[in-house]
């Protein structure tokens, strides 16, 4: 949803659409020859950031005012290029966007940030592993994300620099969000048969089992 809870942006056919949740009112927004996909809320609800293969390449990042007009491209993959770019999202305050880069192998990806003009790209994560769908903690100092760098999808959390990366406990899951004030994580976790979504404190303990699927 957007910031003020009025809105929500998704992805449809391939366009991004936004609802206005009071009327229902379904908003096509991009309309494009592309695929457009994965939208995220700027922090003050002004812009959307989203993915699209409209310039004939694989995914680039791009961002558009809510209404889908001033699109602009922040990322620029050629065409033939191994390279994808996926899960972005715009950090609390606005002055970045976390996204992984796939790079020369479909099962290797890092974390970046970047500027929204598309300026000073940083990576934060260098494995031999896929690093993906970076959460940003609410105050904007910590990120959460998925990573199979040890052989299995676990858990992982890191300073907004990139430092201190850190396994959170033994969950085998995939980010989902953090709590209001950043002491609770929600989690995916997934089982044999089924998926659960657990409240857990930051370090992985004191799991609460909110669906028991």
């Amino acid at each position: 949803p957007s910031p003020d809870g009025r809105r929500v942006a998704l992805s449809w056919k391939g366009d991004i659409y936004v609802l206005t949740v009071a009327s229902g009112a379904l908003e096509d927004v991009t309309n494009s020859a592309g695929t457009d996909s994965d939208p995220d809320w700027s922090p003050d609800g002004a812009r959307i950031v989203f993915l699209s293969n409209r310039a004939g390449a694989n995914p680039d990042l791009y961002t558009m005012r809510a209404d889908g007009s001033d699109v602009q491209r922040i990322t620029t993959t050629t065409t033939g290029s191994d390279t994808v770019n996926l899960y972005p999202r715009w950090s609390p305050d606005g002055s970045r966007i976390a996204f992984t880069m796939f790079e020369g192998s479909s099962v290797t990806g890092d974390i970046y940030i970047i500027r929204p003009d598309g300026t000073d790209r940083i990576q934060l994560t260098q494995t031999a592993g896929a690093d993906r769908i970076p959460a940003w903690s609410r105050d904007g100092t910590r990120i959460l994300f998925s990573s199979d760098r040890e052989g299995v999808s676990y858990l992982y959390m890191m300073n907004a620099d990139g430092s201190n990366p850190h396994r959170v406990g033994q969950w085998q899951a995939t980010p989902a969000d953090w709590s209001p004030d950043d002491s609770r994580l929600l989690i995916v976790a997934s089982g044999p048969a089924s998926s659960d979504i657990f409240a857990v404190d930051t370090d992985g303990t004191n799991p609460v089992n909110l669906t028991h699927d």
